[in-house]
């Protein structure tokens, strides 16, 4: 029987940009990129910037099962 492997889960960091402020939130990979798709159809000024600088001091992304 082979052995089962978890998937590995990848987190990020998460920047969004509006109006002058930027937010940052860690989230799983999957859950971010949910969650930029989703906020493009936002109006343009609104940017959402995703990237590996991902640091465990960053606040979870609020109701980051939403993005799952």
């Amino acid at each position: 029987m082979p052995d089962s492997v978890a998937p590995r889960i990848v987190l990020c960091r998460i920047r969004v940009v509006y109006d002058g402020l930027v937010l940052q939130f860690r989230s799983t990979l999957e859950q971010a990129a949910n969650f930029a798709e989703a906020m493009s159809r936002h109006p343009a000024h609104l940017v959402v910037l995703v990237d590996d600088r991902v640091h465990p001091d960053l606040p979870w992304l609020p109701c980051r099962r939403l993005w799952d």
